[in-house]
Parts: C-alpha cells; structure tokens; sequence
C-alpha cells in the first residue's frame, strides 16, 4: 500500500466527545466517571454534551453490572470488553481510513450521511488468555467480514438496546462539522463494530471525524479491506 494514502489521517487516539480535540502530551482528556467510555476536555465539554450521553451512559453502566463473570472461573465478558475498547483507542486511525475508502467519499461524499461502516471480529484468544499489553491486544483480533450498509437498515435490524448505541452515535456527530478544521470538512462517519466472543456478543459504534473536503482526500484505494484485514490481523495501525 503506499503510504503517502495512509499517512494523510489523522492518528487521535482519544477525542472529546463534545469539541472532537484530540489527547496529546499537553492537552489531556478526562473520562467519564460513570460509564469511563466516552472523554472530555474539560466538566464544560461534559455537561454540554450530557443530554446526548445521558442514555448511552446509562446503558453502558446497566450493561458493564450485568456483565456476568465466566461461570467456569477466569475472566469474564468485561474483562473482554475492556480489551476491546483499548483495542478501539489504538486502532481508530486504521478504521477511520477505511470507513473513508469503503464509503468511497472522495467521489460520493453524501454517503457520510447515510450509510455506515461495519466490521466484524473475532478473537485469536479464548477469554482464559486475554491478552493485556498494547501490542498484544492490537493482534489479538482478526477481521471476520465487512459490510457497507445504509445507517437506517443497519439499525432497524438490531435490538433495542444496540439501536441506543447507533442512535446516540448518529445524535453525536448530527451539525459537528463545524469544530473540524476547513470549511470545507465533510462532517464524521460512524464504524460498527460487532465482535463475537465464546461468551456473548459486544457491539460499539465509532464517530471518525473527517476533516477535509472530498477534492482533498486520498485517491480511492480498491483494496482496503485486504489491507484492513492484513494491518488488524497483523496489529499494525497507520
């Protein structure tokens, strides 16, 4: 792949989910300390943006307590959970590039609006050896299937507590276009997430903010979800 397509993301592993700043070195964010899902900048980013996270907060927490542990001994569908969420942290670059490519929005940039990324994983580990340092969970999952499909579709086909998590991420990103960088930024896709566990099933929705015109991004890669599926299966990010 060359590299020049790759490197034009940008590599935020963390975004307010207010303002959409990125955490670095000098600007740090904070996580909720309810749900410890979603990060702010500051208590004015958090309580601007609480009405939209009020019920994905609410179901995160009644999800995490009714996460049971194995019955067999060992860890649980959360321990599971919270790999997957910092495997989340360290690969949205990747998944960002490709949401742009598999929405093919350099030359239709209205499917940000209406159609979704989803990525389907699977574990190389069973749930008695999680792994638990960056490296390893970066190549601790494997690419099952991806699908583009029509955001309305996709949600109607979920259960009620997964259709919360599309809609609060729908809710999210609705007039964010502005806190992006150029007038021109087409606004934030939305990547679904399903992972498959021995245990139970886990869905997450992921905004990826778009900072850029249509005329600006990266020429239409044919191959991404081959290079997806070889940089995930490999632990490699951008």
């Amino acid at each position: 792949m060359q590299s020049s397509s790759l490197s034009r993301f940008p590599r935020e592993l963390k975004q307010c989910q207010q303002c959409f700043k990125g955490d670095t070195h000098d600007h740090r964010l904070l996580a909720c300390s309810k749900c410890k899902r979603s990060y702010y900048c500051n208590r004015d980013c958090q309580m601007a943006h609480w009405p939209e996270h009020k019920p994905l907060c609410k179901m995160t927490q009644e999800f995490r307590e009714g996460l049971k542990a194995n019955p067999a001994g060992g860890p649980s569908l959360a321990d599971a959970d919270k790999r997957i969420k910092r495997w989340l942290q360290l690969s949205r670059p990747l998944l960002g590039w490709a949401s742009l490519h598999a929405l093919t929005l350099k030359t239709t940039p209205e499917r940000i609006r209406t159609h979704l990324l989803c990525i389907n994983l699977e574990p190389k580990f069973p749930l008695d050896t999680l792994p638990k340092k960056n490296k390893e969970i970066q190549s601790a999952f494997r690419v099952r299937s991806t699908a583009v499909c029509r955001i309305d579709d996709f949600r109607n086909g979920l259960p009620p507590d997964y259709q919360i998590t599309i809609d609060t991420a729908v809710n999210h990103v609705k007039d964010k276009s502005h806190v992006l960088e150029g007038p021109d930024s087409l606004g934030f896709t939305i990547i679904a997430l399903n992972v498959d566990t021995e245990h139970g099933h886990l869905m997450y929705a992921l905004p990826s903010g778009v900072g850029r015109s249509a005329q600006r991004l990266p020429p239409y890669y044919p191959d991404w979800e081959g290079e997806l599926c070889r940089r995930i299966d490999q632990g490699r990010g951008l």
